[in-house]
């Protein structure tokens, strides 16, 4: 880890359109957790060839998000400088918190519902039912 620290160290600091493309292709190697489950699924399609086409509509699904984000990044920076590295840590932390309460379905309206109660609400079950 402290060679591969120091290579990229050394390449973040020269400032050039080879350097900036080259870590930009690595960081591209580094999957996240929805590749992860994109690849879980590709590999429970029935063929090779199903599979090759999901994660090529997957990568063509996110690609359009990638790139405004990108072009969108120096903007979003300046709108988003209030945001320091405790207040990011906060509003992370009250997300995950808010998820894992919505999921143990404690039964409380529009943060926590229970489960018997979106299911029948379902259309997909009212459809079944008929």
């Amino acid at each position: 880890p402290n060679f591969i620290k120091t290579k990229i160290g050394f390449f973040l600091k020269k400032k050039n359109i080879a350097t900036n493309l080259l870590l930009g292709m690595i960081n591209g190697i580094l999957p996240c957790g929805l590749v992860y489950f994109a690849l879980i699924s590709s590999l429970n399609m029935p063929s090779i060839s199903e599979s090759v086409i999901f994660m090529t509509i997957f990568g063509a699904g996110t690609f359009p998000a990638m790139f405004l984000m990108t072009i969108s990044g120096s903007f979003i920076k300046e709108k988003l400088s209030f945001l320091s590295g405790a207040r990011v840590t906060l509003i992370a932390a009250t997300l995950s918190l808010l998820l894992i309460v919505r999921g143990l379905g404690l039964g409380i309206p529009y943060i926590s519902p229970e489960y018997g109660e979106t299911m029948e609400k379902s259309c997909c079950n009212e459809h079944i039912k008929e």
